[in-house]
């Protein structure tokens, strides 16, 4: 009789273990998904219109004052630097390394664009060490590194637009949070 429990029991852990295999497998799976759809806030903006053209932008960023800039045009244009990580690091949780350059104002008519006054506010300073320069230097013999390089997100300015601004596996993000932004992207030409 024991012989023929034996091809039964071998057949029970093969199929336990084929059941832990599956989970683990949907498991990470799941994980992969999360890891590579992921967005993590990292501004809000909102706009109060001056004149035709002029408006003043409120940049709402985690752990730091509000600033208040004066931008000229017809829409806005928020500027960062980010290292994309290989997939693997992506998977296993390895957070997004990024940092907010500068908020600008743009023409929708490149006429404009050469004519009109620019207005450009840097936000981020290099006060000493520069992890950006030390990156970019280094990434060839660091892992798991796949780019450094840099993402803009634009879109329409009008009176009282709010917006939210996130960063992606990819760039950043921009998404109105009020029917004022949500109007003025609809007739964005």
């Amino acid at each position: 009789m024991n012989t023929k429990k034996k091809p039964f029991r071998l057949f029970s852990k093969l199929f336990l273990f084929g059941i832990f295999v599956f989970t683990i497998g949907v498991g990470l799976n799941l994980r992969t998904y999360q890891a590579l759809t992921q967005e993590i806030p990292v501004a809000k903006i909102n706009f109060q219109q001056q004149n035709e053209r002029t408006f003043i932008a409120t940049l709402y960023i985690p752990e730091q004052p509000p600033l208040q800039v004066l931008l000229e045009g017809d829409e806005w244009q928020l500027d960062a630097k980010m290292v994309k990580w290989e997939p693997l690091r992506v998977i296993f949780g390895t957070p997004a390394i990024f940092r907010i350059d500068r908020i600008s104002g743009r023409y929708l008519n490149i006429n404009d664009t050469k004519t009109k006054p620019h207005t450009a506010h840097q936000i981020s300073t290099d006060d000493g060490l520069s992890i950006w320069k030390i990156l970019g230097q280094a990434s060839k013999h660091l892992s798991g590194i796949d780019a450094i390089y840099g993402t803009s997100v634009y879109l329409p300015m009008k009176n009282q637009a709010d917006y939210d601004i996130s960063i992606g596996l990819t760039g950043l993000i921009a998404r109105p949070s009020n029917q004022k932004a949500s109007t003025a992207v609809q007739q964005w030409q």
